[in-house]
């Protein structure tokens, strides 16, 4: 299926969205995840079923000051 993640397009076999983490090596620590501009709870990453065409933004934390 392609859907497009951080503004690049990807073709990807996962169904959910833990699949897709996987896949993609994705740190799972201080991340937060949305998909269609909707954020995603990382509880319900591994039911969250991906859909063709999906826009996934993958947001992570950063320290500074």
């Amino acid at each position: 299926m392609h859907l497009k993640v951080n503004g690049k397009e990807v073709f990807t076999n996962a169904k959910t969205l833990s699949g897709l983490i996987l896949e993609l090596e994705i740190p799972t620590k201080g991340v937060a995840l949305a998909v269609d501009n909707e954020i995603v709870s990382n509880r319900e990453w591994n039911t969250f079923e991906l859909k063709q065409g999906a826009d996934i933004v993958v947001i992570s934390a950063t320290r500074g000051g």
